[in-house]
């Protein structure tokens, strides 16, 4: 992604409102330019259904353990089981629910769909779930910004 000081980009993005059965949560997401970052402690709950503007980037952490659900632009819906050193990536608008089943320690990264499609033009819309290892095998950048988040 482009430096926030990259005047060339444009920024529409809205800011991330979490779900509204999901509160209280202790802190809000921090609004970046084309990033709106969320660290939280998670407690055992449910986020109903809701959806975001931007690209959704999941990172739980030891003991977390979450089942979510995710409904595709043509209504079919997937459920999967979300764990600790998982990297859960879910495209803008898509909607989605989570349950959350232990206390998580959860880092979430709402990006800009402008930036992305910019710095990512090959990304497709679609879901990944991958084991963190992998992005920290090839950007240990991403393992430095998990510690410094936490």
């Amino acid at each position: 992604m482009r430096p926030s000081t990259d005047a060339s980009l444009p920024s529409e993005f809205p800011p991330t409102d979490l779900p509204s059965g999901a509160r209280p949560f202790s802190r809000r997401p921090v609004r970046g330019r084309s990033v709106d970052v969320f660290v939280e402690q998670v407690a055992p709950n449910v986020w109903s259904r809701h959806q975001h503007a931007g690209w959704q980037v999941t990172i739980p952490f030891s003991p977390a353990v979450c089942d979510v659900t995710w409904w595709t632009p043509r209504g079919r819906r997937v459920q999967r089981r979300l764990a600790a050193g998982d990297v859960w990536i879910l495209p803008p608008g898509w909607g989605h629910a989570v349950r959350w089943r232990e206390q998580a320690d959860v880092i979430m990264l709402f990006l800009d769909p402008a930036a992305v499609a910019q710095a990512a033009p090959s990304l497709r819309r679609e879901v990944r779930i991958t084991p963190l290892e992998q992005y920290a095998s090839v950007a240990t950048i991403i393992v430095d910004l998990c510690m410094a988040l936490r």
